[in-house]
């Protein structure tokens, strides 16, 4: 881990945050049209950026515990 690892969010960071908000936003104040079959789940404002948070969760939570499977103990290779 380097030494700047704790350190301060950028300006960059709060920009792609702002945006990020702003388009989450604006998913509540426009019309889409959707088929009937996928409006019930797809209708929900703010679906695809919830349903895309939870996939990546997951997606690291499954990494560790990949990695705890897979990993092998220090010195390994050196015996």
């Amino acid at each position: 881990m380097s030494a700047d690892s704790h350190a301060a969010p950028s300006r960059i960071h709060w920009w792609l945050v702002g945006a990020c908000m702003v388009v989450f936003a604006a998913d509540f104040f426009y019309h889409r049209h959707l088929e009937p079959a996928v409006e019930k789940i797809e209708g929900i404002p703010g679906f695809y950026p919830i349903y895309g948070f939870i996939g990546i969760a997951l997606l690291i939570l499954l990494s560790r515990l990949l990695r705890t499977a897979v990993s092998r103990k220090d010195g390994y290779y050196d015996d």
